[in-house]
Formats: C-alpha cells, structure tokens, sequence
C-alpha cells in the first residue's frame, strides 16, 4: 500500500509500508521506473529510498493534484510486472570481521 502526500510546495512523498522488507523495496524501485517511464510534464527528479520515493515537481507547469491522481492511477500490474526487471542492491555490514580479528 502506499500513501501519497504533500512534502512541501514543491515535492511529493510516496510512503510504502516503513519496513524493511525487499519486496516493498522493489515496489519503489518499479514505482520510479514507471514514473520516469510516462516522463510526465513538471517533473524534476525523483529520491528513491529503500521504503518511499520522492518526486520534485514545478508547480508553474503541474500540480500535487494532479500528480497524485496519476501516481494512483498507475497500474498495479504493471508495477508489479517491472519488479521482475528491477535489480536491488543492498549493503549488509557486520562487526563479526571486527570481532574474529580481535585479541582478548
């Protein structure tokens, strides 16, 4: 599920679930593509983070809502198709390296 809201006069902030799971993480990544995809009018750039994403926009060409209808109106089966064709990349560190090498 994701909620659509404003963040600032300028940006949109879309909220997947705020977990870390990467399916969800895969959902932002399909959700970027296929807004970069439909390459609508007034948008800047997107942030993609592991669990929301957000759009800057140019309220002189578009508005919030109209980007809010069309970010809700995207298929879901098409994002779900294009999570198929999206790569995750994910940085796991430990401390366990720290810990072998350590002299007690």
């Amino acid at each position: 599920m994701m909620e659509i809201k404003a963040y600032g006069d300028r940006a949109i902030l879309i909220n997947f679930d705020q977990k870390i799971d990467p399916e969800i993480n895969q959902q932002v990544i399909a959700l970027g593509q296929a807004i970069e995809a439909a390459a609508w009018v007034g948008v800047q750039y997107l942030i993609p983070a592991y669990c929301s994403l957000t759009l800057a926009y140019d309220p002189e060409v578009t508005t919030f809502a109209s980007l809010k209808q069309a970010i809700a109106s995207l298929d879901s089966m098409a994002l779900k198709k294009s999570i198929g064709n999206s790569r995750t990349c994910l940085l796991y560190t430990s401390d366990a390296a720290d810990e072998e090498d350590s002299v007690d």
